[in-house]
């Protein structure tokens, strides 16, 4: 299924592992984004929630978010292709996505796997059918890399010097260093090619 341009604005947190961001799709579904970082089982994962808000609390939330920062919020556009497909026994989302604004330092084409799951018991085996599915889907292991759509961001607007210059204030982190609440991982093939591949499962 093909979807029309999508945004998203990231707004500044408080807190470690946390990502807080206002998706917009078309021009009246907006959703706000919640995702902090957890353990199930000893291991690292994320709890999220993205709620569906009114266009006028989007705007709100954005426009307050700017004034507090003084500078326009990192946003991020790309267009987006999405298929679903049950694989061992789960509901797989297979994501293609074009996004021009990370080209310069990275790629413009990504592709993402992510399983959504309620049942903490099943995590380990969600990760493993999102690995099975990228290996069927390029014919070759793909080593996951821990980099988010956000820190890929981060870093594009550094290099273009169009980074906000008091995030690091607003956050409580030092200018210096990329945000290390970030919570996304990416993977990326061994060979470095324009293809990057995405996993997520939580």
């Amino acid at each position: 299924m093909s979807a029309p341009g999508t945004s998203r604005t990231f707004i500044p947190g408080t807190r470690k592992g946390e990502l807080l961001r206002v998706r917009q799709e078309g021009n009246h579904h907006f959703v706000l984004t919640f995702k902090a970082s957890t353990k199930i089982a000893g291991k690292k994962t994320k709890r999220e929630s993205e709620p569906q808000i009114h266009a006028i609390a989007a705007h709100l939330i954005i426009e307050a978010a700017t004034r507090e920062l003084g500078e326009s919020l990192p946003t991020l556009y790309k267009v987006r292709r999405d298929f679903k497909k049950v694989w061992s026994g789960f509901v797989a989302h297979v994501v293609l996505d074009y996004v021009p604004e990370l080209e310069e330092l990275f790629s413009s084409y990504f592709l993402e796997v992510e399983i959504i799951v309620n049942d903490a018991g099943k995590v380990q085996a969600a990760k493993k059918a999102v690995l099975e599915i990228a290996r069927a889907l390029f014919e070759e292991d793909r080593k996951p890399m821990k980099k988010s759509y956000r820190r890929m961001l981060f870093k594009s607007l550094k290099a273009r010097k169009a980074f906000p210059k008091r995030w690091y204030k607003i956050t409580g982190k030092k200018k210096s260093h990329l945000d290390p609440r970030d919570t996304g991982s990416v993977g990326v093939s061994p060979r470095q090619g324009k293809k990057e591949f995405r996993k997520k499962a939580r």
